[in-house]
């Protein structure tokens, strides 16, 4: 489990506004990961996984990208950037993996969602204006 205060630094450092979408770049910082591949969800690392700590989601760009060291920087290609209501969802693929990140804009809430054939992992965390 990641530690809240992840989420403090990153936005201190980042020098971000209050609130979260609509904004055309996001800061996430994704703090809970699940695997629920199999009949029960289960806490596990993000390391353990391949999910990031922090993405960036950049609707101008039309990118989302994994600002961990262990990353380097991997980028993906939006599929779809959709609003609605105070929802935006953002959809990607990184080889096999779908990728989708829902942000509430008022609370600034996140669910990142990352399936294959295989795998399904469920990410929560906080995103901000950049």
């Amino acid at each position: 489990m990641r530690h809240p205060a992840i989420v403090s630094i990153a936005f201190t450092l980042l020098a971000t506004t209050a609130g979260a979408a609509p904004a055309s770049r996001l800061m996430c910082a994704i703090v809970n990961v699940y695997d629920c591949s199999g009949k029960e969800c289960a806490e596990v690392t993000s390391e353990a996984v391949g999910v990031p700590d922090l993405v960036r989601l950049d609707a101008v760009e039309k990118t989302m990208t994994a600002l961990d060291a262990e990353f380097a920087g991997r980028t993906s290609t939006l599929d779809s950037m959709t609003e609605e209501g105070t929802k935006t969802t953002a959809r990607a693929h990184e080889g096999d993996r779908s990728l989708v990140l829902v942000v509430e804009s008022t609370s600034g809430d996140a669910m990142l969602t990352v399936s294959d054939g295989k795998v399904v992992l469920v990410g929560y965390g906080e995103c901000s204006r950049i």
